[in-house]
């Protein structure tokens, strides 16, 4: 994951260590430099955490500094990690941690449409998929749920 993700308690929250949030300074200075160029609505995407997650990645002063996508596994066991969508976590937009599947996206020059995807049983070849849930990134605004 690109975005902190805080577990534990306001008084004592954790961080992965393996994931971005344990590279804090590496961050910074991605996002420093993306705002040095200008860049706006940042996307990143990523996977290998076995869930779903749509997030605001939050740049110097908590500002909004774009949006992560992030893919469950399509056929390995999800991680449902309860809690996470907590106070200490605004910036998550929508996690699911108990279906598998993928991220379509449809990018063009003026936005980005991402589907949620989950397989109705990853045991199944012949398996059904259904959208879970859809986004919009525009060029002029930010993250929106569909």
């Amino acid at each position: 994951l690109f975005s902190d993700i805080r577990d534990g308690t306001p008084e004592r929250p954790r961080v992965s260590s393996d994931a971005w949030g344990g590279y804090p300074e590496a961050r910074r200075r991605l996002l420093a430099s993306a705002s040095k160029r200008q860049l706006r609505n940042l996307v990143v995407t990523s996977g290998d955490v076995h869930s779903f997650w749509v997030n605001e990645i939050r740049g110097d002063g908590n500002r909004s500094a774009g949006t992560e996508f992030v893919t469950s596994s399509v056929a390995t066991q999800t991680n449902h990690r309860p809690g996470v969508m907590n106070p200490m976590n605004p910036h998550v937009r929508y996690h699911d941690g108990t279906h598998n599947g993928y991220v379509r996206f449809d990018l063009t020059k003026d936005q980005l449409h991402a589907d949620i995807i989950g397989v109705d049983n990853i045991r199944d070849p012949a398996s059904g998929c259904m959208t879970l849930a859809s986004f919009e990134v525009s060029s002029l605004t930010r993250l929106s749920n569909l």
